[in-house]
């Protein structure tokens, strides 16, 4: 065999080698891309399930906020209250009657204390 040959098939051993060598990582990144799509697929449904919780809460809140009474008064009493007054305070929770706002507690016949301006 002449060098020409030889040195043609030693460079189609290295070619050979080299394409081992891309074969095996091409095969890992292949096995690395799978991993990460499940991961992807169980973080995304994490995601989703945390908003939803996020949402619920939100939601809580704001329905707590619009119905949090503003006036109290007694079933008994005739005058109505703010909630910070001490004598709405003073009310049993058994007697306490709740308003949202003046009007309702106005058109119930009841008159305002101090405390309301």
């Amino acid at each position: 065999m002449n060098q020409l040959e030889k040195n043609t098939i030693n460079s189609f051993n290295l070619v050979k080698v080299d394409i081992s060598r891309l074969y095996e990582i091409i095969t890992g990144l292949r096995s690395d891309v799978a991993y990460l799509r499940r991961s992807n697929l169980d973080l995304v449904a994490k995601v989703a399930s945390l908003n939803t919780k996020r949402v619920t809460k939100i939601s809580k809140k704001i329905i707590t906020r619009k119905t949090k009474a503003s006036f109290l008064a007694s079933k008994t009493g005739s005058k109505f209250h703010s909630t910070k007054c001490a004598f709405a305070k003073n009310i049993k929770p058994k007697n306490k009657v709740r308003f949202a706002s003046k009007n309702t507690a106005l058109n119930k016949g009841l008159k305002r204390c101090a405390c309301v301006a």
